[in-house]
């Protein structure tokens, strides 16, 4: 018997006309919550999963996200809109440590891992076309999708060329002529997504500070192979009129939770990309910030936005598994024409805490316009919304709590476990949304 799902719809105040698109990252899809189902799942073909994993409640915080929450994900995106223009879905599909855990109960070959991967992205892509048929899904990979391990990849890896025909039918959408090279090649794509408006997306774990090149890889410096791929593309859209939006994984500038629970005022802070990198991705923003109209990431799990070069943001897609002891949570964003973006409203799983008990979801928004009392999401506005957070101390500043409690979708968890001070936490956060070099987070990070 299926069960009912409760979801909280917030009535957007826009016209009944508005550009609308569903966000989801982060998935981290983990069909071996019962490792006795290994050689069964290897052995079966993608569509016949839902049987053998169908039943049970989520396994709750802590853990990756099973197919009981993969469901009701799925579930609430289609009862929040049912018509989305298409789903962002800026990476992570694969759960932690999978491809250990794959191999762990037996002798089962790289090949046998590969095709195991390649049914697990399959069944995510399944079971989200049967709820949104026709609608393009615009994907990117993320550090735990890569063929090598996670932060390993190479310019055409495996998994890349192993994905090539599901990424072609997710998109749903004419292709250039070279999107199977630079997908390939480099996992990125540069594909239109309105008149006039161009999504590119692409693999920045060759920017992650965390990023080691597969064994024997033939491109030892991909990173400045993916920059100039960018500036290539941005140059071919603003030559052709098009605004741009940006899709990639792990967002630029500082790794505040890797920072927070390192020392109390370190020397150099955590990031998440090399410097170079960020140095030289936040002058390309700057460069061609008159067409990039928005930026999208995943990877922190958390609704969060970061500010990059002048007039630059990213916003940061929640993450669906909630192993970081966040709310699972996806995006409603809605957006203009000309590719502006004018709302996000975040839904997130609001009785989570409570799911090992079975009972019906309850998705709460958190409509970020209302709460910020702004009227379009921009650099300007997003950037007084950082001030606010980083003007006062943060003892007397009342926006941080629910900056915070936002950001992690409404549970707070991670914080707790750590022993961490949340007031200190969400005003370094903030600090983490300008777009700062390393020497300018550690003054906001260690003030006097």
């Amino acid at each position: 018997m299926v069960r009912l799902l409760a979801v909280l719809v917030l009535l957007l105040p826009l016209t009944a006309n508005a550009n609308r698109f569903l966000a989801l990252s982060d998935l981290h899809f983990d069909p071996l919550r019962d490792p006795a189902l290994t050689d069964k799942l290897a052995q079966a073909p993608a569509t016949e999963w839902a049987d053998l994993l169908a039943g049970g409640a989520p396994s709750g915080f802590g853990k990756d996200t099973d197919w009981t929450l993969l469901t009701q994900t799925l579930d609430a995106m289609r009862q929040a809109e049912p018509h989305p223009d298409f789903i962002l879905m800026p990476g992570d599909f694969l759960a932690h440590k999978l491809d250990t855990r794959f191999k762990q109960n037996g002798t089962r070959s790289d090949a046998a891992l590969l095709d195991f991967e390649a049914k697990t992205l399959q069944v995510i892509v399944q079971q989200t076309q049967q709820r949104f048929p026709g609608v393009p899904l615009f994907p990117v990979l993320g550090n735990n999708d890569d063929a090598c391990g996670d932060y390993r990849a190479d310019a055409a890896d495996a998994t890349m060329s192993a994905d090539l025909p599901l990424v072609r039918a997710m998109l749903g959408t004419p292709q250039t002529s070279a999107f199977e090279t630079d997908w390939a090649r480099l996992g990125s794509y540069d594909v239109t997504i309105e008149p006039g408006v161009r999504l590119i997306a692409f693999d920045d774990t060759f920017f992650s500070r965390h990023f080691k090149p597969c064994d024997g890889a033939a491109d030892l410096t991909p990173d400045m192979t993916l920059l100039a791929w960018l500036h290539d593309h941005l140059a071919a859209a603003r030559a052709a009129g098009a605004k741009v939006w940006l899709m990639m994984h792990i967002p630029p500038g500082q790794d505040v939770y890797a920072t927070l629970i390192g020392a109390a005022c370190p020397a150099a802070p955590a990031t998440m990309w090399r410097e170079t990198d960020r140095a030289a991705y936040s002058q390309l923003v700057e460069e061609f910030g008159d067409i990039i109209a928005a930026q999208f990431s995943g990877h922190t799990h958390m609704a969060e936005f970061r500010l990059v070069g002048a007039d630059g943001f990213v916003i940061g897609i929640p993450g669906v598994s909630p192993i970081y002891l966040q709310n699972p949570a996806f995006d409603l964003i809605t957006y203009r024409p000309d590719g502006a973006l004018t709302n996000r409203v975040t839904m997130a799983f609001s009785n989570f805490a409570d799911a090992v008990k079975s009972p019906a979801p309850v998705w709460k928004p958190a409509d970020f316009a209302a709460a910020w009392s702004i009227s379009a999401l921009n650099a300007a506005t997003l950037g007084d919304v950082a001030r606010r957070l980083t003007d006062r101390p943060p003892g007397s500043n009342p926006d941080l709590a629910r900056y915070l409690l936002d950001y992690s979708t409404g549970h707070a968890g991670v914080w707790e476990a750590q022993h961490l001070d949340p007031v200190r936490a969400a005003r370094d956060l903030a600090c983490a949304a300008r777009d700062n070099p390393m020497e300018a987070f550690r003054d906001c990070f260690c003030p006097p």
